[in-house]
């Protein structure tokens, strides 16, 4: 069968709980052949390495897969693959299912969009964990590689001079929301109000994430 004439007849379907009680959450999916992807679930369910997925998390805290309903929402007819994740996305992003750990078709730009408080929170957290050790890294590397690294350096400075000092004046704005220049970096991650700013996100993004979690449980 071809590709086309496989999805001229394309579903979109929820799996959702039997328990009239929590059917708000569930999770949205497309697929040409319903009951193939009945049973795919069912074994994704019995399969250990799939119990990090929050379906299949979600799944076993019911007692498993049986205590879920299979609904298609909607036949649909579609030429690609591709036209029919764009289709599931469609739904995912209106009804927004608390069980849907990936969005299809969705570009890096707007996964950044949508999860940019998270990011911030996990890169801040990063950043603060192992600033002391790769501050540590550097120091050994240079102490053990200092004539050539500074003759290297002093190579490139003079080969690219006027584009360094060009970038030293230019200015950036901080994870902490403080604009300075390019050249005052290091010494702006050692201020006070940087290092006020910084706790402020993440106590902010912290608070964030456990209100979410809370709201989603």
């Amino acid at each position: 069968m071809s590709e086309t004439n496989k999805y001229n007849k394309s579903f979109i379907y929820k799996l959702v709980p039997k328990n009239p009680k929590i059917s708000h959450i569930f999770y949205i999916g497309s697929t040409t052949c319903p009951l193939r992807r009945q049973v795919n679930h069912y074994y994704n369910w019995k399969n250990k390495h799939k119990k990090a997925c929050p379906l299949y998390t979600f799944m076993g805290e019911l007692g498993g897969y049986d205590n879920f309903s299979f609904v298609i929402l909607k036949e649909v007819n579609c030429e690609t693959r591709k036209e029919l994740q764009q289709i599931e996305k469609e739904f995912i992003l209106k009804y927004k299912p608390a069980l849907n750990k990936n969005i299809p078709n969705r570009t890096k730009k707007e996964y950044i969009a949508e999860n940019r408080e998270r990011i911030n929170f996990t890169n801040a957290e990063c950043y603060r964990r192992h600033r002391c050790k790769n501050q540590l890294k550097r120091k050994e590397r240079y102490a053990k590689n200092r004539e050539k690294e500074t003759q290297m350096a002093k190579i490139y400075y003079e080969k690219n001079k006027d584009k360094i000092e060009q970038k030293r004046r230019m200015k950036m704005t901080c994870m902490c929301g403080m604009t300075h220049q390019v050249s005052y970096r290091r010494k702006h991650l050692k201020t006070k109000g940087h290092c006020l700013k910084i706790n402020e996100v993440l106590n902010n993004n912290l608070l964030f994430m456990k209100n979410k979690i809370i709201c989603n449980s």
